[in-house]
């Protein structure tokens, strides 16, 4: 565990709250303050554990630098409760684990079919956060992955608490470049899924 910890992690794309590396038993996610404590408070929620046993949200494992032996808890509410207090309290303080997929593709890769598959998951996820006070701040296929042809939101960072009073969801602009234009393209000019390559940002 010191060797990860001690081990540059890359940046996530646009995201100053956290960073990943992939290792061959997992994609480990460092969060940093104060974001750490928003992850934990949402993946001890009821609607989390329901998602991850839809297997629409990715499973998550607080990865602890509590003990030598790094003691790893898996999330559900009382492990979080539990884990909360030996976190250590330095800027970068929770490493999560998540389960890397069996195969890993690309929104540019993806049929039009699985384009919908992504695109239906993730506005459905969406809208079952909003009525428990949550929300998605960004809507990009590349928070997607594959299970086969089951879709999985693997992004947890972008689940943050909605704002009191925010009428508007943020990302829907977003979601329109990324999702809704390719497709619409797709559908009626013919562009290929592919061309998204060069429009990582959308259309």
């Amino acid at each position: 565990m010191a060797e990860l910890l001690s081990f540059p992690l890359l940046p996530t794309f646009r995201d100053p709250a956290g960073s990943v590396e992939l290792r061959p038993d997992g994609a480990y996610r460092r969060i940093r303050a104060p974001f750490d404590a928003e992850i934990l408070t949402f993946l001890a929620l009821p609607i989390a554990s329901r998602l991850v046993a839809e297997g629409r949200l990715v499973s998550s494992e607080i990865v602890s630098q509590s003990s030598a032996s790094a003691q790893r808890c898996a999330v559900n509410q009382q492990a979080v409760t539990d884990a909360v207090p030996a976190l250590p309290v330095q800027a970068d303080s929770l490493v999560l684990r998540h389960p890397r997929v069996s195969f890993t593709s690309y929104p540019w890769e993806w049929s039009p079919a699985l384009w919908l598959a992504a695109a239906e998951l993730t506005l459905n996820l969406s809208a079952d956060l909003i009525r428990e006070g949550w929300q998605l701040k960004d809507a990009t296929p590349l928070n997607v992955l594959f299970e086969g042809t089951r879709p999985v939101f693997v992004d947890v960072l972008s689940i943050e608490r909605s704002r009191p009073g925010e009428s508007i969801w943020l990302a829907y602009g977003q979601f329109v470049r990324t999702f809704l234009l390719p497709m619409l393209a797709y559908a009626r000019l013919g562009w290929p899924p592919d061309a998204t390559l060069t429009r990582r940002d959308g259309f």
